[in-house]
Parts: C-alpha cells; sequence; structure tokens
C-alpha cells in the first residue's frame, strides 16, 4: 500500500511540476530574448529584447507547452488504476514526457526534466504494485 501511495504521490508531484512549468514559461517576461540590430556611428550594433515566449514566438507555441501537462496529467489518471491498462498508460507517459524533455534539449525540455524525473519515479513504484487481473 505504502508502493501505491508514493506511485500516485509522485505523479501528482509530476502534474504539479509540469503545470508549475507551463505557467511560468507562458508568464516569465525574459523567457525569450531576440536581438534587434540597430548601427550605431560608434560601431555598436546589438541590442537584447526580452519578452515571454508567447510574445517571441506566438500563439502557436502554447501546444508545445500544454503537450507536457497532459502527458503528466494521463500519468497521473493512470496511477490510480492497479492493473495492467494503468501501468502500460503511466510507462507510456512517462517514457513521451522524458523523451520530450529530451527532444526538446535546453530550451523547454529543461523546465519539463523534474516532470519527467518525477513520473519515471511513479512508473517504476506502480510497477511494483500487485496487479488485478
Amino acid at each position: 500500500m505504502a508502493q501505491n501511495r508514493l506511485a500516485r504521490g509522485l505523479a501528482g508531484l509530476s502534474f504539479v511540476l509540469a503545470a508549475v512549468a507551463l505557467f511560468f514559461l507562458v508568464f516569465w517576461p525574459y523567457a525569450y530574448e531576440g536581438e534587434s540590430v540597430q548601427v550605431r556611428p560608434n560601431g555598436e550594433a546589438v541590442h537584447v529584447e526580452s519578452s515571454s515566449l508567447i510574445e517571441g514566438n506566438g500563439i502557436g507555441i502554447i501546444w508545445a507547452l500544454i503537450f507536457p501537462a497532459g502527458v503528466a496529467s494521463a500519468g497521473l489518471a493512470a496511477s490510480f488504476r492497479a492493473n495492467w491498462g494503468g501501468k502500460i498508460v503511466l510507462w507510456a507517459a512517462a517514457v513521451l514526457l522524458t523523451l520530450f524533455a529530451w527532444a526538446t534539449g535546453l530550451t523547454i525540455g529543461l523546465f519539463y526534466f523534474p516532470s519527467a524525473l518525477a513520473l519515471l519515479g511513479a512508473a517504476v513504484f506502480h510497477t511494483r504494485l500487485r496487479y488485478a487481473g
């Protein structure tokens, strides 16, 4: 029973971490840095501008930010099922979130990597449970 609570707790932590990363990346005003080039008479040519990810990349970036939170929520829902279906969905969500964090590397993936680790831990502890059926 302790492994069941630990698996659910880690899956819940994964979802919370993904949601925090989502809101941080959407609303943090310094998440995106771009350069505007202005040539001055003294030779200085670069000015750095900061904005949120949505201001810098457009509204289409929101889907890339929501995707990990959706995967983590599927993992959380699967952690409440102690059968093979729940285990398969939880492992699939953990692997998918880990691949997403790895594929996006040092950009937004860095913010979702702790969520991926927590979901992998939940999958490991959930696998050790006895299943019904």
